[in-house]
């Protein structure tokens, strides 16, 4: 449990308007407040404290004293208003925050009142300013001079705070008052919690208000999201910088459009004159007034949209700002998305540091303290909660109910319940407003403003798994003109739209689609049937054009539409529609193999051909299920039982006179001969394989058993038949457009070129001649690598990235061979391959010959390096 500390004092830091910078700049930004970060740890370090903490652009530090504590923060600011700062970047303008108390200390780490009342002050202030608290004024030495500013409100602080200023040679002195409620008249309610995260949201609001030209802001997103919460919050920060005040027009109860404006004349405290018009009444009264107007819960209100354009219209210092699940649709509003909250990935090494840094997860940390006092998640938790959240799509409310749930639950059984979410999520406090203290109140509400054929609609597009595109939806859904249905469920915050490829996919939140699966009712069997036909359609498709030049294309499509893909063969057995099932997983057995899942695919394929050796016995679908059952049972190493699959493959190929599949299935049954060590029976059936394709004019099983055989030869020291018949496979593989077979052939020839040649003439002393043969290895590994890239294979990738290390340890060049090494690890465990120990050992033990050991690639993503490898810029070796 974490312990109490002795009394220390904080200072929190943050640079003012740093979205609108890194949005502007990019990395010459982020150099700026790298050089930032130096400054205020030097002055920091230097006055005896510690960083302790870095969230973003904000600077978290501990003093033993509160002289320390502000000298640093002084020193700090001089140091940034002398820093040269570039011009096309401009000055990091800094604002801090001091106060002192006794924390909780865990791992470093600070949480509890004196931390949170040191980063309120730090939101106060205003940029160059230190503003610092009576706790900390109190401690201060002689010759440290400050101004009181009074005594006020910190924003989700319940008691007041008397706030000072600090004032030093070489600082400005006059600032605008603090940024605290006091500071204009409001109608705002008191907030209850915290307010965590949004920071870049905030900043995007500020400086959109900024410029006098944006008089309408439009907050949508989903239900949950915290729509109003941001609203709100942003009005109680940005108050100071409106003379009127801010006010909150609440509009959940309103039915009546009509009634919006007197809504609004109410909030404001307008007098009532009956005898003249509401409208006319309201744009007297806020004619010459400055303020900020927010509406929240537009989206039942929409025809009340023109009383927000008139008002601005006849006004001149109002600004208004929207919270709504649709758009206004009026001249000059402008649209704000807001998003789910991101949440940690949950990595193994995951602490409570990272956990606090992500607002995902830092929200459900806050809201269970309070549920469940001096709770923290243990190290074996965090990625659980991590899970937890990111499960619960970041939704905020959401994550609130699941917190609040931490009062009698443990963590895991509020993971393990998360099937049943709406039952799970409904545990909101009682002075919430309905629609807010229950998920599925917070859906029906939205749901309820829905016209029929959208309510039809969006219960239809539950059936889809992981987003769609709108030809899938006007396959599935029936309720009429789908593609203007669809982007008005868009409109309305229902799905959200992202590109890829060129094309426009829509998704759902979780939440959202058991909601609309709920809401199917008696149309769930013919959505789920539709969803099947059309997926099996674009399985079918994609594996059609498996080794041509559509290759990439289609590898790609299908795995946008990978979920999908699962969904429908899940549904289809479920419906007993036996063929189906088969037809869909015989078309995707070859990209779930490209993708490294090896265990789905063998599961997938045992439980259609089960039901297809019963239901089709005599079927083309169940002799390519048995072809793919005993291709998966290969490549998991059991190659007794793929003996006998292929060799049942085999039969029923040359029962149905399918030679295509009769010329795979003697390739397969060659493959399972030569992994089992019967070398001859694996020639016999290569040479079969060959035969029989070129009778056919078939191509590609020729290039095939031509790449195979190849192996074999070389397996057998014979390499310059190895050389020729992998040679001959290479135009083949290039008449048919198969990246993935030139691939394949190209690192066998890559690797007969290292292991043999080179080492044949290494041997010999001619290490010219081996250098040179490593060379067009490592050249040939490189073009392969390129082919796997597109195809997105990541266990090819991954077994080229160790073909590339090993040529070059072998070339004297064990630094590099260690760095791909460390990237073939990582995409082996990424896709759970067996080969990640294999290769954690290869690199020890080039670890061992190293003179300046690496550093490992955990920061870098191996995807990322491989496509630099294959693109020439790392494992070229030199000479």
């Amino acid at each position: 449990m974490p312990s109490p500390a002795i009394p220390k004092t904080f200072l929190f830091c943050d640079v003012a308007g740093s979205a609108r910078g890194w949005e502007a700049h990019g990395a010459a930004y982020g150099a700026a407040i790298r050089r930032h970060f130096d400054i205020l740890d030097a002055v920091v370090r230097a006055h005896g404290g510690r960083v302790f903490k870095t969230v973003g652009d904000e600077v978290c530090a501990v003093f033993p004293s509160p002289g320390a504590g502000l000298l640093a923060a002084i020193e700090g600011q001089r140091a940034l208003l002398a820093e040269p700062w570039p011009d096309a970047v401009g000055p990091v303008r800094v604002r801090m925050g001091l106060h002192c108390g006794q924390p909780v200390e865990r791992g470093g780490d600070y949480f509890g009142p004196p931390v949170n009342r040191a980063a309120r002050l730090m939101d106060a202030a205003h940029p160059n300013q230190i503003l610092l608290s009576g706790a900390v004024r109190a401690g201060l030495p002689g010759g440290l001079d400050t101004r009181p500013l009074g005594v006020h409100f910190l924003r989700n602080l319940s008691e007041p705070e008397s706030i000072f200023q600090a004032v030093a040679d070489g600082l400005p002195s006059d600032f605008p008052p603090p940024r605290t409620m006091d500071a204009r008249p409001h109608n705002l309610p008191a907030q209850l919690t915290s307010f965590v995260g949004r920071t870049s949201e905030m900043e995007d609001l500020a400086a959109r208000f900024d410029d006098a030209s944006t008089r309408l802001v439009t907050l949508i997103g989903p239900p949950g999201v915290g729509k109003t919460r941001l609203a709100t919050q942003f009005a109680s920060e940005y108050a100071f910088r409106y003379p009127d005040g801010v006010w909150l027009v609440e509009l959940a109860a309103v039915r009546d459009p009509a009634a919006v404006p007197f809504q609004i004349e109410s909030a404001l405290g307008v007098a009532r004159d009956e005898r003249r018009p509401v409208a006319e009444r309201l744009f007297d009264a806020l004619a010459q007034r400055r303020l900020l107007l927010v509406c929240d819960n537009f989206e039942h209100l929409l025809p009340a949209a023109e009383t927000i354009s008139g008002l601005l219209r006849a006004t001149k210092g109002v600004q208004v700002l929207v919270t709504s699940r649709s758009l206004l649709r009026v001249a000059g509003e402008t649209a704000v998305e807001v998003a789910p909250l991101p949440a940690p990935e949950p990595r193994p090494d995951l602490t409570l540091g990272d956990l606090v840094a992500e607002p995902a997860t830092a929200l459900f940390l806050d809201r269970a303290a309070a549920a469940r006092p001096g709770w923290t998640p243990s190290d074996a938790e965090a990625p659980e909660l991590a899970d937890l959240c990111r499960q619960l799509d970041g939704l905020p409310l959401a994550i609130e109910l699941a917190a609040a749930r931490l009062r009698s639950m443990s963590l895991r059984d509020i993971r393990a319940r998360l099937s049943d979410r709406f039952r799970l999520l409904s545990a909101g406090a009682g002075d919430l407003p309905e629609r807010q203290r229950t998920l599925r109140a917070a859906l029906d509400w939205s749901f309820g403003l829905l016209r029929p054929d959208e309510q039809i609609t969006l219960s239809q597009l539950g059936v889809f798994r992981g987003g769609f595109v709108l030809d899938a939806a006007e396959a599935v859904c029936s309720a009429g003109d789908v593609w203007t249905l669809v982007p008005a469920l868009h409109n309305q915050s229902f799905l959200v739209v992202r590109e890829r490829e060129g094309e426009m996919r829509y998704h759902m939140l979780e939440a959202v689609r058991e909601y609309a699966c709920e809401r199917l009712g008696a149309r769930a069997a013919p959505a789920r049937r539709a969803h099947a036909r059309y997926f099996l359609g674009l399985a079918e498709r994609c594996a059609a054009a498996l080794d041509t030049a559509d290759d990439a294309r289609a590898t790609l499509a299908l795995e946008a539409d990978a979920d999908n893909v699962r969904a429908a063969m899940a549904n289809a057995c479920a419906e007993a529609d036996v063929e189906t099932c088969a037809r869909i997983t015989a078309a995707v057995a070859e990209f779930f193999n490209r993708w490294g899942w090896w265990a789905e695919r063998l599961q997938c394929i045992e439980r259609a051909l089960a039901s297809a050796r019963l239901a089709l016995p005599h079927s083309p679908v169940t002799a390519w299920l048995l072809y793919h059952h005993a291709n998966a049972l290969a490549d998991l190493g059991r190659l007794g039982e793929a003996g006998f699959a292929a060799h049942d493959a085999l039969r029923c190929s040359r029962e149905l006179r399918d030679e295509k599949l009769e010329a795979w299935s003697e390739n397969l049954c060659g493959f399972v001969a030569e992994r089992s060590g019967d070398k001859e029976a694996a020639e016999t059936f290569y040479a079969n394989t060959i035969a029989l394709a070129r009778r056919n004019g078939d191509a590609f099983s020729e290039a095939l058993a031509l790449t195979n055989r190849g192996r074999l030869h070389d397996a057998a020291g014979r390499d310059a038949d190895a050389v020729a018949d992998l040679q001959r496979s290479l135009p083949l593989w290039e008449s048919v457009g198969s990246a993935r077979g030139l691939a394949t052939t190209l690192t066998n020839l890559g690797c007969i070129a290292d292991e043999v040649i080179g080492a044949r003439a290494e041997g010999g002393g001619d290490l010219a001649a081996a250098h040179a043969s490593r060379a067009e290895a490592i050249r040939m590994f490189r073009h392969a690598l390129a082919l796997q890239l597109e195809l997105m294979n990541q266990p090819k990738i991954g077994l080229l990235l160790n073909n590339i290390g090993e040529a070059l340890e072998r070339d004297g060049h064990p630094d590099d061979a260690v760095i791909h090494y460390d990237a073939a690890e990582a995409l082996f465990r990424r896709v759970g391959s067996p080969n990640a120990a294999y290769v954690a050992r290869q690199r020890e033990r080039a670890l061992a010959s190293t003179t300046h050991p690496p550093k490992r690639l955990d920061h870098q993503d191996p995807m990322a390096f491989a496509r630099e490898v294959a693109a020439g810029g790392i494992g070229v070796p030199r000479p």
